[in-house]
C-alpha cells in the first residue's frame, strides 16, 4: 500500500484497477497459515482452516524468562528452589534439635529396660525413676539439650531466608516492610531498584496480557461484523458523554452505499495501562490531590474539585461531579453585579440616544428650512455667477484684449484655473500687434507691468 501496509491479495476479488493505476504494488511473499485439526490418538478426524480471524493460535503463553538455547520458560523460582530446600531442611533440623535430649548415665542407674527409658525421656513430661543403690555407688545420670547448636541452626535459617529474598531482587521497602532505608530518598530508590529488577518479568507479563486482549478484540469484532450498534461512552462526569454508531449504513453524494464506522476495517492495536485499583493506591492519590488542592488559588480549586471527587468512593459520584460543573458554570455574585451594571449602563445609553433622537426629530423642520434656504442662496449665487460670466464673455468677445487683464486680476486674487485652459480666445491670423494704452479708469488702475501690443495688417479693416 502507499502507506507501507502489506495486505494479502484476495484472488477471488483481485484489485485490478488499483494495480493498473499503480496505487498498490503486488509482490511475492511467504505468508503463514493457521489450521485447526482434530485428532483422536493417531487418527486425524478433521483438518480445516482456523475459524478465527486473528490468524494466531488461540493460546497465549505467559512466562517470566526463557533459556537462550532451548527457549524453555522459567521464572524466579528456579534460583529459589535450592534455597527453599535448604530452608526446609534447616527448619526440620532445628525442630528436631529443640526436641532432642542427650542423656549420660551409668549402667543400672535407671529402673527398667533401655527402650522404655528412651521413650520416657523423649516426652516433655518425662518421669524417670533412678536406681538408688546404683546412684549411691557413684552412678551418673544427666539429661542435656544443646541450645547453642540450635541457635546456630537458626542463624543459618535466617541467612538462607535473606538469600532467598535477594534472589528475587526485591527489597523490604517494596514489600511494605521495615528495611534499611533511613530517608525518604533512599526508600524511593530501593523501591525503584525493585521495580528495575522485575522489569523483564513485568514486560513479559504485559506482553502476554496484550496478546490476550488482541485475541478477545478480534473475536468481538467478528461478532459485531455487519451489525449496526450504538455504543454509549460514559464520561463519568469528568468528560462529556458520547454516543457512537457502529456499522451505520450511509450513502455518499454519488449514491454509493457503504458502512460508516465499519469495525472490520478498523486497525486496532490493544494497549495496556497499569492503573492500580487497590484501596491503598486510591488513598495515596487522594492524599496527593488534596495537598495540591489546598495550595492552588480559589479560582483554580473549582476546576480541580471534580477530579478530586473522582478519587473518592462516595455514592452518586457522577451526579455530584455534574452538579458541581453546572454550579461552576453559573455566574458568581460578582459576575451577576457586573452584568447588572452593564445592563444599567446600556439602558442609560439607550435612553440618552432616544432623547437625542427626539430632539433631532423636533429640530427636523428647522433643519429642512435651513437646508432649503442654503439651497436657494446657492442657486442665487450660481445665477449671479452665470450672469456675471455671461457678461464677461460678451465683453471679452467684443474686446478680446481685456482678457489677459482679467486673468491677471483673478490670479492676483488667488483664483486657480482648474481646467488649465486659456481664458483668451485664439486671435485671428490677421491680428499682428495692437497698442493698448494704459487704462486710467478708476475701476482699473494703471499697471506699469501690464502691456499688450498687437498689430493690424495694412489694408484690412480693424
Amino acid at each position: 500500500m502507499p502507506d507501507g501496509r502489506v495486505v494479502e491479495l484476495d484472488k477471488r476479488v483481485p484489485p485490478i484497477a488499483a494495480i493498473v493505476q499503480g496505487i498498490v504494488t503486488p509482490e511475492k511473499a511467504i505468508v503463514s497459515r493457521v489450521r485447526m485439526s482434530w485428532w483422536m490418538g493417531p487418527h486425524k478426524l478433521a483438518d480445516m482452516p482456523s475459524p478465527y480471524t486473528h490468524g494466531q493460535f488461540p493460546y497465549v503463553l505467559f512466562w517470566g524468562y526463557r533459556e537462550d538455547r532451548t527457549l524453555a520458560p522459567f521464572g524466579l523460582a528456579r534460583g529459589m528452589i535450592y534455597l527453599q530446600d535448604q530452608i526446609n531442611a534447616l527448619h526440620s533440623k532445628s525442630q528436631w534439635m529443640m526436641s532432642a535430649r542427650r542423656v549420660t548415665r551409668t549402667v543400672g542407674a535407671v529402673v527398667g529396660d533401655d527402650e522404655q527409658f528412651r521413650q520416657e525421656v523423649a516426652r516433655p513430661d518425662a518421669d524417670i525413676v533412678l536406681d538408688a543403690d546404683a546412684m549411691a555407688a557413684g552412678g551418673i545420670f544427666e539429661v542435656k539439650t544443646d541450645l547453642q547448636l540450635t541457635e546456630q541452626q537458626f542463624r543459618r535459617l535466617e541467612d538462607t531466608r535473606a538469600a532467598l529474598r535477594r534472589t528475587g531482587g526485591i527489597y523490604n521497602e517494596f514489600e511494605g516492610q521495615a528495611g534499611s532505608a533511613t530517608s525518604g530518598i533512599q526508600f524511593n530508590s530501593q523501591v525503584e531498584q525493585s521495580n528495575q529488577s522485575l522489569a523483564d518479568m513485568m514486560d513479559n507479563f504485559k506482553a502476554g496480557r496484550t496478546s490476550v486482549g488482541e485475541l478477545l478484540v478480534a473475536m468481538i469484532i467478528e461478532d459485531m461484523a455487519g451489525k449496526e450498534e450504538t455504543v454509549f461512552i460514559d464520561g463519568k462526569g469528568i468528560s462529556q458523554d458520547r454516543t457512537i454508531r457502529l456499522n451505520c449504513r450511509v450513502c455518499d453524494e454519488s449514491g454509493f452505499e457503504y458502512l460508516d464506522n465499519d469495525v472490520q476495517r478498523v486497525r486496532l492495536k490493544v494497549g495496556l495501562n497499569d492503573v492500580p485499583q487497590s484501596t491503598t493506591y486510591k488513598q495515596q492519590q487522594l492524599a496527593s490531590m488534596s495537598e495540591a488542592f489546598k495550595s492552588v488559588p480559589q479560582n483554580l480549586q473549582q476546576i480541580m474539585l471534580p477530579f478530586l471527587l473522582a478519587l473518592m468512593d462516595v455514592p452518586h459520584q457522577s451526579e455530584m461531579i455534574k452538579a458541581l460543573k453546572e454550579q461552576g458554570q453559573s455566574p458568581s455574585p460578582e459576575q451577576i453585579q457586573q452584568q447588572i451594571d452593564a445592563a444599567v449602563k446600556d439602558a442609560l445609553a439607550k435612553a440618552r440616544h432616544d432623547v437625542d433622537m427626539a430632539k433631532i426629530q423636533q429640530q427636523q423642520p428647522l433643519i429642512e428650512a435651513q437646508i432649503k434656504k442654503i439651497v436657494a442662496e446657492v442657486v442665487g449665487k450660481n445665477v449671479e455667477s452665470f450672469f456675471s460670466s455671461t457678461n464677461a464673455a460678451n465683453l471679452i468677445a467684443q474686446n478680446p484684449p481685456i482678457a489677459p487683464v482679467a486673468d491677471e486680476m483673478l490670479g492676483s486674487a488667488g483664483f486657480v484655473d482648474a481646467n488649465q485652459a486659456p481664458a483668451i480666445p485664439a486671435m485671428p491670423a490677421w491680428v499682428t500687434s495692437v497698442e493698448v494704452p494704459q487704462n486710467t479708469s478708476p475701476m482699473f488702475p494703471p499697471n506699469p507691468e501690464v502691456g499688450i501690443s498687437a498689430g493690424i495688417e495694412t489694408g484690412i479693416p480693424a
